[in-house]
């Protein structure tokens, strides 16, 4: 039996507001292509795929010298393409037709090409919020394992203002696309809103911050009405082996561990398109309760939830709720 010899750690860093152009991997922002490459078009609808992220590999790599990126279909959605076409019979030791590897590639494309090749493409309009990555080696295989889940924040948050000052108005913009009302909210409370990525004050030209408007961005501003950038209590990394451990105990593990999304089911809350939960101060109290009677009735140690009870303890003693993001 072969093991994995070598093992990559692949880190995601915060949303950015700005791209300086030098980075070589990252999610979002602006693709770096090779000038006789055009943006990937979706073969069901014909519009221009959205970049979603780019690697390049580093040295002593198997694909050292190479870039990756990933392109997907965003403006349209068949259930016959939900998931690729797949090759017929066992994949060990398959013969792939000629050709496969591209007539396949439906409403997405995979591009490989070397990594001096790339350039800024600054013609693409960016549609996903820039982070950056990084990918490097390691020998510790735990490690390996606990960065494949993206690190959790979480902030105390003032929830009960928040449902009826911005929560009304921030369903209708999901609802509607019309962002206006988000707007005005921002322009009346700039004073008390900060930068959502470093959690500066909020200056007059402050909608040059943002990549692209919509309700989610400017959501993600008027926000910070109701929690502190500064002051994150998350999980990090561990929130996804808690609410594993949580599940197969029986319990509601996605729930205790993140919360309730917010919106209209058809377009949820979500500016940096990896999940963005809340929760009151009731909801807290009532999960902390839950969780701490787990640990007594011995359905879970209380050393593997230590994290999260205190998490949960923090907004409590602070008499706020949750704000969960990544």
């Amino acid at each position: 039996m072969t093991l994995m010899s070598d093992c990559y750690v692949l880190t995601i860093g915060p949303s950015q507001s700005h791209q300086s152009g030098t980075e070589e991997s990252f999610i979002g922002g602006t693709p770096n292509l090779p000038t006789d490459v055009e943006i990937p078009r979706c073969k069901l609808c014909t519009a221009e795929q959205t970049f979603f992220f780019q690697i390049t590999f580093p040295s002593k790599h198997l694909w050292e010298g190479m870039t990756l990126a990933l392109f997907a279909c965003t403006s349209c959605a068949d259930e016959n393409h939900l998931v690729p076409q797949m090759l017929s019979g066992p994949l060990p030791g398959a013969n792939i037709p000629e050709g496969f590897l591209l007539s396949y590639q439906t409403n997405f494309r995979i591009l490989v090409f070397e990594k001096a090749l790339g350039a800024p493409r600054t013609t693409y309009q960016n549609r996903v919020i820039f982070k950056p990555l990084s990918l490097h080696k390691t020998a510790d295989m735990a490690a390996c394992v606990e960065h494949m889940s993206p690190e959790q924040r979480a902030y105390t948050f003032a929830y009960k203002p928040f449902s009826t000052e911005l929560e009304p108005i921030l369903e209708a913009a999901l609802a509607s696309g019309n962002c206006q009302e988000l707007i005005d909210f921002i322009q009346r409370q700039r004073s008390s809103l900060t930068d959502p990525y470093e959690g500066e004050p909020l200056g007059e030209d402050w909608e040059q911050l943002m990549e692209f408007k919509d309700a989610h961005q400017y959501g993600d501003f008027a926000l910070t009405r109701y929690y502190s950038v500064a002051h994150d209590i998350g999980l990090g990394p561990s929130w996804a082996k808690i609410e594993a451990e949580l599940t197969a105990a029986g319990m509601k593990g996605a729930e205790l561990v993140l919360g309730f999304p917010v919106g209209p089911r058809q377009n949820l809350f979500d500016p940096g398109k990896m999940g963005s939960y809340l929760r009151s101060e009731q909801l807290v109290a009532r999960h902390l309760t839950e969780l701490q009677a787990a640990v007594q009735n011995g359905q879970v140690p209380r050393a593997d939830v230590l994290q999260l009870e205190r998490m949960l303890s923090a907004a409590i003693s602070a008499g706020r709720g949750l704000y969960i993001t990544f």
